[in-house]
């Protein structure tokens, strides 16, 4: 199987690998220099996960991540949440700062290979929650993809349709610019004002139909509850969530 996903990985970059020759990785685990995660942290890395399956509210452990029984989780539009690990883990969240803001290639490839080997073990409930679902990447509004060169969740979410052999929608959901970037945004009231009414269907959903959201990490979830209020308005049946990493 490990041989399967270094099939699939992304080869570096020309400027990746110039860059890398000025300024030589060091692994974000031990700091042994060489590689942005040195083969022997990476090992221990991909090692099996058991995941967070918790309410996407109040984070109450939930079979499956469903919303528990409170009446105010079940009144979210999210019907569930699933992650990877949780915000703490110092190594997962340190290469996603460094494939985010810092646009180090080695960071997101070794993340999406993580991401697939989670995906794969826990094919049996990514398949419950999955079938016959559309993938979705929570979208990043023009100008900031713009400055970044890509969106993460958008890598992700490949990831989860290669494993899954699942129909990505990459565009099915736009997101307005002029808001302030949720991680500046302390307060969970503040981030959900913050999120409401800036994402937008650009087709037709179908009626009843299942949907999944792929983003890099939920903490209040707020985004992920917006992105899948517009699509229950617009006629989605079920919509969950999958990310990388839970605060």
């Amino acid at each position: 199987m490990e041989g399967e996903f270094r099939n699939v990985e992304v080869k570096p970059g020309v400027i990746d690998l110039f860059f890398r020759a000025l300024f030589p990785h060091h692994c974000v685990a031990c700091e042994k220099e060489g590689e942005v995660l040195c083969s022997e942290c990476f090992e221990e890395l991909k090692s099996p996960r058991k995941g967070l399956f918790a309410c996407a509210l109040c984070g109450t452990a939930t079979p499956l991540g469903v919303a528990c029984d409170a009446r105010k989780c079940r009144a979210a539009p999210l019907d569930g949440l699933l992650s990877v690990a949780p915000y703490s883990d110092r190594t997962l969240r340190r290469l996603l700062q460094l494939w985010k803001y810092e646009r180090v290639e080695a960071a997101g490839r070794t993340l999406q290979t993580i991401f697939s080997l989670f995906i794969e073990r826990h094919r049996a409930l990514m398949g419950i929650v999955a079938q016959d679902a559309k993938i979705i990447p929570v979208p990043l509004a023009f100008f900031r993809r713009a400055t970044r060169g890509f969106n993460q969740s958008e890598a992700l979410a490949r990831s989860f349709g290669k494993v899954m052999h699942a129909s990505v929608a990459m565009n099915l959901l736009r997101r307005s610019h002029g808001r302030q970037s949720q991680a500046a945004i302390q307060d969970r009231r503040a981030r959900t004002e913050n999120v409401v009414g800036i994402f937008h269907v650009t087709s037709r959903v179908r009626e009843g139909g299942r949907y999944v959201l792929i983003d890099d990490v939920a903490t209040s979830s707020a985004t992920l509850q917006e992105c899948a209020r517009i699509l229950k308005k617009s006629g989605a049946g079920s919509v969950w969530g999958i990310t990388l990493l839970r605060g």
